[in-house]
């Protein structure tokens, strides 16, 4: 069967993260290394960051950094402990990753382990799902924002211009 590979930032509604988690910010000099230069971080022992998907393989990615220290991913009821974050500030790095999944609803959680305020972040995960049946081919399209099967109502959306915060993020320099 084909597999998809999909990528979410740290952003993204998909995680769920506690109220002991906040948005990394650009005062951090390390902020750019990170994936699409964001990243979400805690500092508190128990932070917990939870994400559901259906698939067979999934990596979550983050830094190693010398102010961060341990913390444990459970997948469903698998727990996986002595994982450890500390380094010599190297990002996009894979914190965890499991590919030997049945195809099916899973959820991961990771929980700070850490004591002392030391931190774990989350940058990105990405994860890959089956699709289709054996010997299909998979044809994937982008389709961009400007395309006229996309309807945006306005005032509610409107086109984003280069003064927008997140302008260098949009495909091809367009975005609602």
């Amino acid at each position: 069967m084909p597999l998809v590979t999909s990528v979410i930032d740290d952003k993204s509604p998909l995680i769920s993260y506690d109220s002991t988690w906040t948005a990394g910010t650009a005062l951090d000099s390390f902020a750019t290394d990170y994936y699409r230069g964001t990243f979400t971080i805690n500092n508190v022992t128990d932070g917990l960051a939870s994400f559901s998907f259906n698939g067979t393989a999934i990596w979550i990615y983050g830094a190693n950094r010398p102010n961060h220290g341990s913390y444990t991913v459970q997948v469903d009821s698998a727990t996986y402990s002595g994982l450890d974050g500390a380094g010599n500030n190297l990002f996009q790095q894979s914190l965890f990753n499991i590919s030997s999944l049945n195809q099916e609803m899973h959820t991961v959680k990771l929980t700070n382990t850490a004591s002392g305020g030391l931190y774990v972040d989350i940058d990105m995960i990405v994860w890959q799902s089956q699709v289709g049946n054996m010997g299909d081919q998979l044809v994937s399209e982008a389709v961009q924002d400007t395309d006229s099967r996309f309807q945006f109502q306005e005032p509610a959306w409107s086109t984003a211009s280069s003064g927008d915060i997140n302008f260098g993020l949009f495909s091809n320099g367009t975005g609602q």
